[in-house]
């Protein structure tokens, strides 16, 4: 996501409305991509966020919902040894840091696919067994 925020003075000579115009123009010149935009403020300033979407990619998770004040947005991990849970947004990536903490025999190889390393030796034993 895309970010920017304008103070009242940069509201007052419209320079967000010459970001926004911008964005629009190339929403209609892009036969690829649009983007996504939310026009907000914190109460003093005007922020522009904005996120870009691809018409093909129907799996790009960035976009824009309303969250009521009782929900939360939630993300789905999968873990090393197959299983996924969901953890809150903020708290997903230290999810999967303190579950290879408590298994230390999960490693990551060059092509970024997690083994069990001690499965993994014991099939290489088990292997060198059988072919004596």
């Amino acid at each position: 996501m895309n970010s920017q925020t304008f103070t009242p003075e940069e509201v007052k000579k419209g320079l967000h409305l010459e970001l926004i115009k911008h964005l629009l123009e190339m929403n209609e010149k892009s036969d690829i991509h649009y983007n996504e935009i939310k026009i907000w403020t914190d109460g003093y300033c005007t922020i522009v966020d904005w996120v870009q979407k691809h018409y093909e990619d129907d799996d790009c998770d960035d976009s824009f919902e309303l969250v009521r004040e009782d929900e939360i947005i939630m993300k789905e991990i999968h873990f090393p040894d197959g299983h996924s849970e969901y953890f809150p947004r903020l708290e997903a990536d230290k999810a999967l840091a303190d579950w290879l903490k408590e298994h230390p025999n999960w490693v990551q190889n060059e092509y970024g696919r997690w083994y069990d390393e001690t499965e993994e030796k014991w099939y290489d034993e088990t292997e060198e067994k059988e072919i004596k």
